[in-house]
């Protein structure tokens, strides 16, 4: 099925379609779906009749359109006629009624123009045909007449040829000139060869002779030339090489006696006159050609230059399984034909051979070109019939058009009528039936039947039919003795009847029907109105009523509403409790401004006058100006109850219209608003305010410091302000819990409150750090009021667990003096905060511009820190612990060092509080681990000795909850045995009674690491948690071994320790041994282990290897 026939029939579902949908559009498009197929059908039948695929073959139409075959044109024909024909009967009824007349005009001019055309097409066709055959037969003659010649003058022109090569073969004198001694000619007779040769058209002659060529004079065309043999009398061959030539051939036997003599001679002669012979079939028109052609071989063709080909060519002797043209010239046929050429174009081809030389010649012509004229008429014939029938369709116009008018006019006066009354029953709500009366023989009416009936009716009819039940319109169903008996009355009495029916359905909903009867002069017309839902609406509205009084009483807001005046006239049970008034108290003889504060009325009388510019009375008027106004009104107010108390109430008033827009009272909504202040006060309370400890915020600070600047540049009086936190709190928080620093934090607030005045602020900006402005303070007074705060905190602060020792430090700015902007005073009292922590912390001090020096080192540490950790620019410097009885070296403490981006390396006391603070203990921590168990690991192997690494932990590390995990992993990472594996912790770690603390510390303990408390004696010692928990050592803070020979407290202390821990089982290290009298006293009081700079200084790995190595006992540890 080609594209063109599928489209047509797509085209058809289109128009099926739209007939099967509804809708005005849709019909639209089927009946012109249908005329594009009946035109597509009848023009292309047309077409057909009139050879048109042949008159404009090639011309545009010929590529831009497809042809429709013949059975499809005739099937396009009759599916447009069926989808016209079923398109026109399914046009609604009632708008063929009212068009009818213009319909029977367009039938009529349809009618007239289908028969001028059919008639004009008819006669166009045949004259078409006549013109054709004419024009054909011409063409024929003058074609076959113009073959002949061009086929009998080729033949001449070789023959000729090989006449001529005849002559040179028998001529004596040539053959006297040949030498038959060398089968050659002599070189003596080569020149007058030449000339007899050339008086005969010889244009080259050449000897051939045992494969090998002598040039007699000229030059044969190459080997590669294609040569083309004829069927003539002696061998010779068609050369085309830009021209065409005849090459012959004639043996050299006979030029010499000798019969055995062998070779050929080959003579070339020129045959121009072919080439001109071609040419001139170019003067038939612009598609002329004379092909010339011989057989390749069963299938194929060798065709010469022509027109359409500038070189020689291969064409094959079908098309589409017929024979082309020059097939049935070489096949000796002569005839002229219409045929399909190796183009696949339809060609007037007169054939015929060439005589026997093998050769076939083919004059062909495009037919389109041939029909030139034809066509040329037809679109003429065209114009001429267009013409024709527009005016013959304009003549029948003109004649019928006031038949018409005059038709339509009558008929839509009708139609008018007619659609305003169905409008009007068809609009109408209500059911609408027209009866007719029918009588008996008499005259009698013994009946009646429905003549019309609106659409409500007809849908009434309908569900009657399929409901059983009794049916409100029984009337609209003849045969009923009662009705026919009521209809007859009123018919006779001329007299209408209005009254009600019902009727209950199937499902039990009861419908209700008011019914009115006319009298009409062939019988009754009845109407029915629906009134079940006007009735229905009236109980809905005796329930809404209902619903909307028992919502009112019950509601959660005093509901209260007044007449103009403001007399109240409800009053419901909300608001009875609101007010302790009931409704019969107030309602009727009490005004609403009663429940209000007299001076807030006054108030509000005062503002609406100037908002509304208009004089407003205190009393009702100003509770219900605004809403008299503007429609409604919300305002806050103080009411008044029965016993005289008051409360804040929110109340809305709205005015309340009558059906024509006017006031006729107000309704007044309540709702008692105490907690809600309470709420809105406390959240404005939070927002301003710490919600742990009370005090103002960052907020309220800010707010307050503000108002102090404000005050300083106005009054010249300055202030101070002053910033604090607590002194290792982030340690006691981390080790004893949040709950504890939570109360710590408390604790000190109310510590701090008792040391200042009511015109101070003390605000928490979070953590452990607050902020003291001190208004209309200088610096000696600042000083004195951060002495008193020191002093009060000697004393400790309780918590659950035990009173805890805290001290702060403080640092101070003031105003003007360091600035006016509460940013840079906030800076500077940070910077002196950080210069006393980095100064021993409990303490305050002033801001000083040389400070910011230290608060920038700070943050220089802080980022070369961070480089530190991504760079791996921390070292590990090992200090050696030995046995203070055999000075053999027992272990390494590795301790950490900073290599900053300048090259200097910074101890561990100048950047592990800012590594604290900036949160990079934990993975500082880590990596000193890691590092220090694969450092043992080395050195163990490379010196031999039975060493032991220790490394302190952070109490945050702890905190963190991995540290077991990371201990575990570094170990297996390492292959460092966990024996060899100390870690170093805080008193403050023991102090947490976190169980995840508890837990970590007994896991770390079955591992096999040994556990030792770090700057014993310097925390919260106490010998239950030595009891309680795995510790296995103890290190002496360096603090007490300072001064051990020469403070005697000093020295009981560092015995007492020792002799505690000899009691408990435990190791001691004493830490920062620096003289001879320090490791005799040590010594002397049975310390076991000892480590300092008199014994050896930290040192790098490569350095520490050096000193094993030299140290005379450094090998003696194992």
């Amino acid at each position: 099925m080609s594209w063109i026939t599928t489209a047509g029939l797509g085209l058809f579902l289109v128009g099926i379609l739209g007939l099967s949908l509804s809708g005005r559009r849709l019909a639209v498009v089927a009946s012109a779906t249908s005329m594009a197929l009946l035109l597509a059908g009848i023009l292309s039948l047309v077409a057909y009749a009139i050879r048109a695929p042949l008159l404009f073959e090639g011309a545009w139409l010929a590529s831009g359109l497809i042809w429709f075959s013949a059975p499809t044109a005739v099937a396009f024909t009759l599916l447009g006629m069926g989808l016209w024909a079923a398109a026109h009967a399914a046009r609604p009824a009632k708008a063929r009624l009212v068009v009818e007349a213009k319909q029977q005009a367009r039938r009529i001019y349809a009618t007239t123009a289908v028969i001028v055309a059919l008639s004009s097409l008819l006669v166009g066709v045949m004259g078409l045909n006549h013109l054709q055959s004419t024009t054909l037969h011409q063409a024929e003659s003058s074609m076959q007449q113009t073959l002949e010649a061009k086929r009998s003058h080729l033949d001449t022109l070789l023959n000729k040829a090989l006449d001529q090569a005849e002559l040179v073969a028998s001529s004596r004198r040539i053959e006297a000139m040949f030498d038959a001694n060398r089968n050659t000619f002599s070189r003596a007779h080569t020149e007058r060869l030449e000339a007899n040769l050339a008086r005969l058209g010889i244009d080259a002659a050449v000897i051939e002779h045992n494969g090998q060529q002598r040039r007699v004079f000229g030059s044969l065309p190459p080997d590669w030339v294609a040569r083309f043999p004829l069927q003539l009398d002696r061998p010779a061959s068609l050369i085309w090489d830009g021209s065409y030539a005849l090459e012959t051939r004639i043996s050299l036997q006979q030029f010499d006696v000798d019969e055995d003599a062998g070779g050929e001679l080959v003579l070339l002669h020129a045959i121009p006159a072919i080439e001109r012979l071609v040419e001139e079939a170019n003067d038939w028109g612009r598609t002329g050609t004379l092909p010339m052609c011989l057989r390749l071989d069963a299938r194929l063709l060798n065709c010469f230059p022509q027109r359409e080909q500038d070189g020689m060519y291969v064409i094959s002797d079908q098309i589409n399984g017929e024979p082309i043209p020059m097939s049935r010239a070489l096949a000796g046929a002569t005839d002229v034909e219409i045929l399909t050429d190796y183009r696949n174009r339809t060609v007037l081809s007169a054939y015929g051979p060439v005589g026997t030389t093998g050769l076939g010649l083919v004059l062909k012509m495009d037919l389109a070109e041939i029909l030139a004229p034809v066509r040329n008429e037809l679109v003429t014939l065209a114009a001429f019939l267009s013409g024709l029938i527009a005016l013959a369709i304009l003549l029948v116009r003109l004649r019928v058009r006031p038949l018409v008018r005059a038709l339509v006019s009558s008929h839509g006066r009708e139609v008018r009528a007619h659609r305003r009354f169905e409008a009007a029953m068809e609009s109408s709500p209500d059911i609408f039936v027209i009866y007719e009366a029918i009588r008996d023989a008499s005259g009698a009416i013994r009946d009646y039947r429905a003549v019309y009936a609106n659409r409500n009716a007809k849908q009434i009819l309908d569900r009657h039919r399929d409901d059983p039940s009794p049916h409100p319109c029984a009337e609209l169903v003849p045969g009923d003795p009662a009705l026919v008996g009521s209809y007859r009355r009123v018919q006779e009495a001329r007299v209408p009847r209005t009254d009600e029916c019902s009727w209950t359905d199937a499902q039990g909903n009861a419908h209700w029907f008011q019914r009115q009867v006319v009298p009409m002069a062939t019988g009754v017309a009845t109407t029915f109105r629906d009134v079940s839902e006007e009735r229905r609406l009236t109980h809905r509205l005796q329930e809404s009523n209902e619903q909307q009084r028992a919502i009112v009483e019950s509601a959660g807001y005093a509901i209260v509403s007044t007449d103009l005046d403001g007399v109240i006239r409800t009053f419901n049970r909300t608001a009875e409790r609101m007010l302790w008034h009931t409704a019969d108290e107030l309602v009727g003889n009490t005004r609403l401004d009663v429940l209000h504060d007299p001076a807030e009325l006054r108030d509000r009388a005062n503002q609406l006058s100037l908002e509304l510019d208009a004089s407003i009375p205190p009393g009702t008027d100003a509770l219900v100006a605004k809403a008299l106004a503007l429609g409604r009104d919300e305002h806050e107010w103080t009411l008044i109850r029965r016993d005289g108390s008051r409360f804040p109430a929110r109340v809305a008033i709205t005015a309340l219209l009558d059906d024509l827009g006017r006031p006729r009272g107000y309704l007044a909504v309540a709702s008692d608003i105490t907690e809600q202040k309470r709420a809105d006060e406390y959240i404005r309370h939070i927002a301003l305010h710490d919600v742990l400890t009370g005090l103002p915020n960052r907020a309220l600070l800010n707010d307050r410091l503000g108002v102090a600047i404000e005050q300083a540049h106005r009054n010249g009086t300055p202030f101070a302000l002053a910033m604090m936190d607590i002194d290792r709190f982030k340690q006691i928080n981390d080790t004893m819990g949040h709950h504890i620093g939570d109360r710590i934090i408390q604790g000190f607030a109310e510590r701090i409150g008792t040391c200042l005045r009511q015109t101070d602020t003390l605000a928490r900006m979070g953590g452990d750090e607050f902020v003291l402005l001190l208004d209309d303070t200088d610096q000696p007074g600042a000083e004195r009021v951060c002495q008193r705060i020191k002093e009060s905190l000697t004393h400790p602060i309780e918590t659950e667990l035990r009173g805890i020792y805290v001290t702060s430090s403080v640092g101070i700015s003031l105003c003007p003096r360091d600035g006016d902007d509460p940013h840079e005073l906030l800076r500077c009292a940070d910077v002196a905060l950080y210069w006393v922590k980095e100064h021993g912390r409990n303490g305050f001090v002033t801001y000083r511009p040389d400070m910011d020096q230290g608060a920038s080192e700070r943050m220089a540490v802080e980022a070369d820190l961070r480089e530190a950790l991504k760079d791996e620019r921390l070292e590990l410097h090992y200090q050696p612990k030995i046995d203070l009885q055999t000075q053999a070296v027992v272990g390494l403490e590795a301790l950490v060092r900073l290599r900053r981006g300048d090259g200097s390396l910074i101890p561990p006391s100048q950047f592990v509080s800012v590594a604290e603070e900036a949160g990079l203990i934990v993975p500082v921590g880590q990596w000193v681990l890691e590092k220090a168990c694969r450092d043992l690991v080395e050195l163990r192997d490379m010196l031999g000795a039975d060493l032991s690494v220790a490394v302190n932990v952070s109490p945050r590390q702890f905190v963190n909850g991995d540290l077991v995990a990371q201990v575990t992993a570094t170990l297996e990472h390492s292959g460092l045995p966990a024996n060899h594996l100390e870690l170093e912790l805080t008193e403050g770690v023991l102090i947490d009674d976190r169980e995840a603390v508890h837990a970590a510390l007994r896991q770390l303990d079955a591992l096999g690491i040994t556990l030792s408390i770090d700057d014993f004696g310097t925390g919260y010692s106490s010998l239950g948690y030595l009891k309680r928990y795995p510790i296995s050592q103890l290190k002496i803070d360096k603090s007490f071994v300072h001064d051990l020979a020469v403070d005697s407290s000093d020295a009981s202390l560092v015995e007492a320790i020792i002799q505690m821990a000899a009691s408990l089982g435990l190791s001691v290290v004493a830490e920062g041994i620096e003289t001879a009298a320090q490791l005799k006293m040590l010594s002397n009081q049975r310390c076991r282990f000892g480590q300092g700079f008199l014994i050896a200084p930290p040192m790098p790995k490569a350095e520490l290897i050096t000193w094993m190595n030299d140290h005379p006992t450094g090998r003696t540890g194992d």
